[in-house]
């Protein structure tokens, strides 16, 4: 089954779908960075319908959900979801659980230089 993440309301391109292994464990990590008890249990409810839409939590845990996927993300799917000599195997899968650092990184960038998260990035 397909789970999704969203980053940003009204903006597909920030849409993640993941299988369902994939998206606990991503969940479960953004869990661990946020410190309000009350959001990680919401973010755990959410999660267990299959969504979890990060515009949607209070402003400062967003804040440490989007900090945890710009900078720490990456490293931990090396280091803890697909550590060598797995990735070898599985380096497809960690490659797509990077995509949602990869669009974290970017909505950071559209929302440094003012465009609106609503609007998807111009093709080039």
């Amino acid at each position: 089954m397909t789970k999704l993440i969203s980053l940003a309301d009204d903006d597909p391109s920030c849409d993640w779908f993941a299988t369902s292994g994939l998206f606990d464990w991503t969940v479960g990590f953004l869990r661990s960075r946020v410190t309000d008890p009350a959001v990680s249990e919401q973010m755990r409810r959410d999660a267990a319908s299959g969504y979890l839409f990060v515009a949607s939590l209070p402003p400062s845990s967003r804040a440490e959900v989007m900090r945890a996927l710009r900078n720490e993300l990456t490293l931990a799917v090396d280091t803890n979801l697909y550590p060598m000599p797995h990735r070898r195997n599985d380096g497809q899968f960690a490659d797509r659980v990077k995509q949602l650092a990869t669009i974290a990184i970017r909505l950071a960038e559209q929302e440094s230089a003012g465009v609106r998260a609503a609007e998807p990035a111009p093709k080039r």
